[in-house]
């Protein structure tokens, strides 16, 4: 019976040394594996390092370019407003000596017509300036004639203007007056009266003239009714407010809606 346990025992010693090595062998496997992994880890890191070098200094040299091309460009900026400077330069000295000779045939012409005008004066070209002189002092005395002349119809163009005004403010004088006396002529109309308030709304006629100052008189037809005095003047409503004088009221008579209504005072301005 112990043998058999032995052996047993043998057995499972065996199967547990060659599972032993065969784990060893996978764990040896796995580390060649990893050290492997780690080496290419390694040489990619590598290649990646190098690649960014190769960029910084790709980018720096792309920055070096950049700044030349700048300083290229602003040279070329530079020569090329030096050029159109030199262009305008040269224009402006075309257009100087485009001026000259002008001048210069202007003033021959005006030598050719100071010629031709004194054609018949027979006066040699060196004394042109003299003679022009003595125009020149009897056009100034004709100026101061002149002057004089427009000072005297300057006075009476005042005189004329004065006059007008005076003449146009006797005109509307006069129309004042007309339409004061016509207004004298005409009645506005009672449409409203307040017994309680004592006031009455009046409609003026359209050529009555009737102010703040205005005393008024009631009638109906020919009777005298009573006297108004204005309350207020609404224009933009075309009616009058006016307080009733009791005092002056006709014995057993009554203002009410219909009655005429004429100035107590006529205007005669």
């Amino acid at each position: 019976m112990k043998l058999i346990l032995y052996i047993i025992a043998l057995v499972a010693i065996a199967g547990a040394a060659g599972y032993s090595m065969t784990n060893i062998e996978k764990h040896e496997q796995q580390l060649a594996d990893t050290k492997a992994k780690q080496l290419q880890v390694k040489k990619k890191k590598k290649q990646v390092s190098d690649k960014e070098e190769e960029l910084k200094t790709e980018q720096a040299a792309r920055e070096v370019a950049k700044k030349s091309k700048n300083s290229l460009t602003a040279d070329k900026e530079l020569k090329e407003k030096e050029v159109r400077d030199e262009s305008k330069l040269s224009a402006s000295y075309d257009d100087d000596l485009a001026d000259l000779v002008g001048q210069k045939d202007e003033v021959q012409k005006a030598l050719d017509q100071i010629k031709e005008a004194f054609k018949g004066e027979n006066i040699p070209l060196d004394q042109v300036e003299s003679f022009v002189t003595d125009l020149e002092n009897k056009k100034k005395d004709l100026n101061k004639d002149n002057v004089v002349l427009e000072q005297e119809v300057s006075v009476f163009s005042s005189a004329v203007e004065e006059n007008n005004a005076i003449l146009n403010d006797f005109m509307l004088s006069q129309l004042k007056r007309r339409k004061n006396l016509d207004s004298n002529r005409v009645s506005s109309l009672i449409t409203a009266v307040d017994s309680e308030w004592g006031f009455v709304v009046v409609k003026p006629h359209a050529d009555a003239v009737i102010n703040q100052d205005s005393k008024l008189v009631v009638i109906r037809g020919s009777k005298h009714i009573g006297r108004l005095t204005i309350n207020a003047i609404e224009q933009e409503a075309g009616r009058v407010l006016a307080n009733i004088d009791y005092s002056s009221l006709a014995s057993g008579m009554r203002i009410r809606p219909g009655d005429r209504v004429i100035l107590s005072k006529p205007l005669t301005q």
